[in-house]
Order: C-alpha cells, then structure tokens, then sequence
C-alpha cells in the first residue's frame, strides 16, 4: 500500500518586469531567465546554491549539469518541463529547439536537445543575446548551460545516511517544522515532492491570508518557475484537495488555490504574480498608499477584489552527505 497520497513532480528567477499597462505591451516573463531558474538556484552574490535537476558532476564547469534517465523519451519530458507551459517547441527527427524570448518578445537565443553520441541526450544553449548579463545570476563569461543525460548506470551512489533521512523524514506529504530560516522562512513546510537524482526534493508553505502589497516580505518571494511547478503538481488528480482534507487544518493552507501568489521580480516596480489555481500570471504594478482591494484594475493581479495577493515559502532539498541541503 502507498505510504503517501501524493506524487508531485517539482523548479528562483528573476524577472524582467515592466512598469506600463500590460495590456499596452507585449510583457512576459525573461526566458532565460525562466529557464536558468529552473535549473539552478543562487544567492544574492551571484553564487550557485543548488540545482534543480540532476548535480554538478563536472567540478571545472559548475554550469554542466548532469542528470541520470533511463532512455531519450525521459530526456525529453524533463526538457519540456524546464520551459514554459505554452513554449512554442519544435521537433526535427529527434532533435527539439525552442527560441528564448525576452519580456517583449525579442528573440535572445535558442535551447537545443539532441542525443549524445557517449550519453543519451544533451540541451545546448545559443546566446542569450542579452547587453546586460542579469545580475546576481551569471557572469558574462558563463552564460552558456548545459545539460547532459547520462545512463543511470553510470550515476554515482548517494550517502546511505542521507537517503536513510529522506526516506523517514522528507516522504511525499511529510510535514516538516522548520525552527530555522534558511531563506524563505521558517514554521511548518508539506513535502510535496521528494528528492530523486533526477530532480530536487520541494517542500511549500502556503500563506492562507491575503496580505497588502506593503507588508509582503518580498525578499522572501519565490520564483515564477517554481510557483509554476507547484501548481502543476498541486493541480494533479486532485493532488490540492486532498492535502487539504488531510492536513489543511494542521499546516494552514487555504480552502483553495485561489488567489496570486508574489514571485521574484528583475527591476522597476512591477511584480509578477502566479494563480497556483490556473497557473495564470500577471504583472503587479503597486500604488504607493493603496490597499490591493482598491487599486485601478489594470494594475492589480486581477479585475475582481476577490483576487487577492498571498506568499508560496518554497525550499528546495537535496542530501548532502549524511546531511539534508536546503536552499
């Protein structure tokens, strides 16, 4: 029998925001910067905390990231789930591409899987044609990732001691209490996706309530990529639903997805917002003085007042020796 109800595939970014009406312009979310956060994650200097998918198995290049599949139909799944949910991908015999665009819809580069004569598969990145390198991501001279698809054969063994911990404490569903504040907060945290050597573990914690744009810790905010991959999984077979009725009460999760949640943003005083609901996404222009409720419709997260703007505390998990790495 399953220990746990729940099977959720799990992905910081900054954005590249725009202070006009979003009905005016062509605003979307910066690709490559969509992409590289999720695949790795960084810290406030511009140095790679973690990975999302696979490892570093190549200390020389800390942007070779390696992931164990079992053949290239699995290659290509994890490689659709590193872009957008309406990327525009083309396929050539085996060969997928797919044009990066900036937020107004200029192209910047391309993003290539291909199979690998001595591995399975290998995404390739051309450009990004970007003037100025995003900052606190990565330096100029190493923009360029890539991804390499290996046997799981020929993957390395993990520490006994840390997948022993994985096993008992950080299951799908686990509730975690987090006394310290690593980042994005501390309290009581629901696993949803456990760590495998092909992704990292994700656990979440929901703010029930509506906040003022003010009072939100926006150092705190998570990702568009990430918030992107909880609702997916949260979405689910009625995944969302039933963590509630199981454990909403002891963890604090709202009745229902509804609502939009604050990601990270680039520059400028727009926010970008995720509907862990729809998976939709707007941008959020505060007005200095105003309560969410009433600001002009066009600059708030939604028309109706009943849309209102909440925090997703998400930490990523891997072993780390006998020990559980959070970021």
């Amino acid at each position: 029998m399953k220990k746990y109800l729940f099977w959720l595939f799990g992905a910081t970014l900054a954005l590249t925001a725009c202070n006009q009406n979003p009905a005016e312009q062509n605003v979307k979310v910066n690709d490559y910067e969509y992409l590289v956060d999720g695949l790795m994650r960084f810290d406030d200097e511009g140095n790679i905390t973690g990975y999302m998918i696979g490892d570093n198995l190549n200390q020389a290049d800390p942007l070779e990231i390696s992931v164990p599949v079992k053949n290239y139909d699995e290659a290509v799944a994890i490689f659709r789930s590193l872009l957008p949910e309406n990327a525009n991908v083309k396929q050539e015999d085996k060969k997928y591409s797919w044009l990066m665009t900036d937020s107004l819809g200029g192209t910047i580069g391309e993003l290539t899987l291909d199979t690998l004569e001595d591995g399975i598969a290998i995404i390739k990145m051309k450009g990004p044609k970007i003037d100025k390198t995003p900052a606190k991501r990565i330096k100029a001279a190493q923009r360029a990732v890539k991804c390499l698809f290996i046997p799981e054969s020929a993957w390395p063994e993990n520490s006994g001691a840390a997948e022993e911990i994985l096993k008992n404490e950080y299951y799908l569903g686990a509730i975690v209490n987090k006394s310290k504040d690593e980042g994005f907060g501390s309290g009581t945290f629901v696993v949803i996706a456990p760590w495998t050597p092909q992704e990292c573990g994700l656990m979440i914690k929901l703010d029930p309530n509506a906040s003022y744009f003010d009072d939100m810790p926006k150092k705190k905010c998570s990702s568009a990529n990430t918030l992107h991959r909880v609702s997916r999984e949260l979405n689910k077979d009625n995944n969302y639903q039933e963590i509630f009725v199981t454990k909403g009460q002891e963890v604090g999760w709202p009745e229902t997805l509804g609502g939009w949640y604050l990601t990270k943003t680039k520059k400028g005083d727009a926010y970008y917002c995720v509907n862990l609901e729809t998976n939709g996404e707007k941008f959020y222009n505060p007005d200095s003085g105003r309560k969410i409720e009433s600001a002009p419709a066009h600059r708030a997260p939604a028309a109706s007042s009943e849309q209102k703007l909440r925090m997703a505390y998400c930490y990523c998990f891997r072993p780390d020796g006998d020990k559980i790495k959070f970021w």
